[in-house]
């Protein structure tokens, strides 16, 4: 059997460091392995890309560089409602037995090709947020309609057969956004191969872990740095992915060492410079769970299901006087309960996920087994070859 699925990423944004791009891994091979599929096949943005899609790239990034970020970001967007659908992508489409859409820009991509498709072929949808909010939020108040009307149509018009989305509350947005949808909630845990040892916490110290790439400005470490000096507590900064003032720095990993890196921790430092509400993935504060960290979460980086043992804060001020209440032991315990309830909660999901892919392939998919097509071998078509139970993951 194949899966396909189409992505809004090109092929050098696939390999970036993001919880994005971790999500995207995991929940399409965690499909492909509940629906038996032998063969995964990703189709990217260069794969659909069209004269006039490359044309509104192009004038996104002159108005980028000009400073006029509203307009850039509604390029951006109306980019991937402008793609085509070549003929060996469609035919490539056709041939499989269960489709997936990578966030809502991916679907508008698939869209293109949907009159091209064997009808009742079932559609799974990754959304990563609640569209509305993430990304059409953010674009100029009279562009937001038209994309949400688009997205409306697409999920009511029944081609869309099972939204998958990473938090509970996104669940219920979806669940009135677009009702008679099966909607399945899979909460951004997404474990390594391998169990994480937790056991080499330090005693001595409290190690304050961030993710250099996604985490505090400079200022802000720096701030912290001053205040739990001053009150004498032991402490120490680590920055994962990206350099930070006064913190040891670890380059980018794969993702096994990288989650064993933040067990060598007991906090995790889950920081969002956003005033605007979000919703969905919090990859980063989960990581700190599986790593047995409690996360300490600045105001709207908390959304999610609750974890047993985390902390909210909306300043360094406020994070130095919580960190400061707490010896190295008390917190290792603390993130020792957090990450089993974070497997026990990947458990659960694992099961209704798996209950919904099986009820859609009994619904209405016709299991397939073929090979390659050879012309993609040929072609410039990024293909991936998915093995069952054979471990691999790629970088978080």
């Amino acid at each position: 059997m194949r899966l396909a699925y189409v992505t809004w990423r090109n092929r050098s944004r696939l390999r970036e460091y993001s919880g994005g791009n971790v999500a995207r891994e995991y929940l399409i091979a965690k499909v492909a392995e509940l629906a038996g599929a032998d063969e995964v096949v990703g189709i990217t943005l260069e794969d659909l890309e069209s004269g006039a899609s490359r044309i509104l790239a192009g004038a996104g990034r002159l108005l980028s560089s000009l400073g006029a970020t509203s307009l850039a970001a509604l390029m951006r967007e109306l980019r991937f409602e402008a793609v085509g659908c070549p003929d060996r992508i469609a035919d490539l489409l056709a041939g499989g037995s269960i489709l997936v859409a990578d966030h809502v820009r991916g679907l508008l991509m698939l869209s293109r090709c949907l009159g091209r498709l064997p009808r009742g072929m079932p559609i799974v949808y990754l959304a990563h947020d609640f569209h509305v909010e993430t990304p059409y939020g953010y674009l100029p108040r009279a562009s937001r309609g038209h994309f949400e009307g688009i997205v409306r149509e697409l999920l009511r018009g029944g081609a869309v057969r099972l939204i998958v989305t990473v938090t509970l509350r996104d669940k219920y947005l979806y669940e009135e956004e677009a009702p008679g949808i099966g909607v399945v909630a899979f909460p951004a845990v997404f474990p390594p191969a391998r169990p994480v040892d937790l056991s080499r916490k330090p005693d001595d110290r409290i190690v304050v872990n961030m993710v250099g790439t996604h985490g505090p400005p400079p200022a802000f470490v720096s701030k912290l740095s001053e205040l739990l000096r001053r009150d004498g507590v032991r402490f120490e900064l680590v920055s994962v992915g990206g350099p930070a003032p006064g913190a040891a720095h670890v380059p980018n990993l794969p993702r096994d060492q990288f989650l064993q890196r933040l067990a060598e921790g007991h906090a995790g430092i889950n920081y969002s410079g956003s005033t605007r509400p979000q919703s969905g993935i919090n990859v980063k504060r989960f990581d700190f769970a599986l790593a047995g960290d409690v996360p300490f979460s600045h105001h709207l980086s908390v959304t999610g299901e609750p974890l047993p043992r985390e902390h909210a804060f909306i300043d360094a001020y406020d994070l130095a006087t919580k960190l400061s209440q707490f010896s190295p032991r008390e917190l290792a315990e603390w993130g020792r309960e957090n990450a089993r309830y974070a497997m026990a909660l990947h458990e659960r999901a694992v099961r209704s996920l798996g209950e919904a892919v099986r009820g859609l392939l009994r619904r209405g998919a016709r299991p397939r087994t073929r090979a390659p097509s050879p012309f993609l071998r040929k072609e410039s078509l990024y293909l991936s070859q998915y093995r069952r139970n054979s471990g691999r993951r790629n970088s978080a």
